[in-house]
């Protein structure tokens, strides 16, 4: 019995929130608000929950149709960008001696991209690189976000392989590694062999070599190597590339910005409990809408699934 109230329950807040989406986007002629008025009536349950997340809704002032199809019209060309990069990407492999120069953006997916020279590299969402791949360079210039890359191996009189940044070069010496940028900050972790890594914009500089199980944290004045990095063995790869995000008690809302990176949809923040909550775990960020179902369990708040749509209330 307490199964089937649960279920009754839920099914009411999910009817009650497409009845506010669809309310609040304009398409609403006479016959729509009759078929509303029916169920509305239809159920005191109905009623208690169209009415509770109605008002959540007013105070956020709704989410007008336009800011969805703006959205979903820029993902598109997201899409469309990104398939024609990999395309590009995927054909160069074949042609020896082309010269690539592109730019690649992974949008909300995690994206692997086989390089022209038989390199691979692993974005993160929200990442975007520029190549530069010909005969005497194969330079990748990462734009913003965070990649892996797994090089191949320098054949005798090739061109060095090399990340660069606004801060920094971190050219491969036979390796596998990690290079983020945000801001004014490059940091580098090193997962199999070394890195030599350059500070670009410091005064007075030398060259680092960073080793297996280290990491380096280069700014506009300063490069920081530090030993015992978390992933150390060979052949660790770090979670974020298998989509796992770590959460240690931060705010509710940080988390859902991050999470947020990880799609289309827009996540709705609809109740004051959320706002002040602070959440820890370990979550498949490929899966928002699961993934913060998992992080506010302990929370008095719902997550509801809509099409363009998260809604937290």
């Amino acid at each position: 019995m307490a199964k089937e109230l649960k279920t009754q329950s839920a099914r009411a807040s999910e009817e009650a929130a497409r009845w506010v989406v669809r309310k609040e986007s304009g398409n609403y002629d006479p016959e729509t608000a009759a078929a509303f008025e029916a169920w509305y009536q239809a159920s005191p349950q109905h009623a208690h929950a169209y009415d509770a997340l109605a008002s959540t809704w007013k105070k956020l002032e709704g989410v007008s149709q336009t800011s969805l199809a703006r959205q979903r019209k820029a993902n598109l060309l997201s899409k469309v960008t990104l398939g024609a990069c990999l395309l590009l990407g995927g054909a160069s492999l074949f042609l020896h001696g082309f010269e690539q120069r592109g730019v690649v953006s992974s949008g909300v997916e995690i994206t692997r991209i086989n390089l022209p020279d038989g390199s691979v590299a692993i974005l993160d969402v929200q990442t975007r690189i520029k190549l530069v791949f010909k005969e005497d360079q194969r330079q990748v210039r990462l734009e913003s976000g965070r990649a892996l890359f797994e090089v191949r191996s320098k054949e005798p009189g090739s061109a060095a392989f090399f990340v660069a940044t606004k801060q920094a070069t971190a050219t491969a010496l036979g390796t596998r590694y990690e290079v983020g940028y945000a801001g004014d900050l490059t940091s580098i972790s090193v997962y199999e062999h070394a890195v030599k890594v350059a500070c670009t914009r410091c005064v007075s500089h030398s060259d680092e070599i960073v080793r297996q199980g280290d990491a380096a944290k280069i700014s506009n004045t300063s490069l920081t190597v530090t030993s015992g990095a978390p992933h150390s063995h060979e052949g660790d790869t770090p979670a974020w590339t298998r989509g796992l995000r770590t959460f240690d008690d931060v705010a509710a809302p940080e988390a859902i910005e991050v999470l947020g990176q990880y799609t289309h949809r827009l996540i709705i923040m609809a109740s004051a409990k959320v706002k002040s909550a602070r959440v820890s775990g370990v979550v498949n960020a490929q899966k928002p809408a699961a993934a913060l179902k998992l992080l506010l369990a302990e929370q008095d708040v719902h997550v509801l699934e809509l099409p363009g749509v998260i809604v937290v209330y």
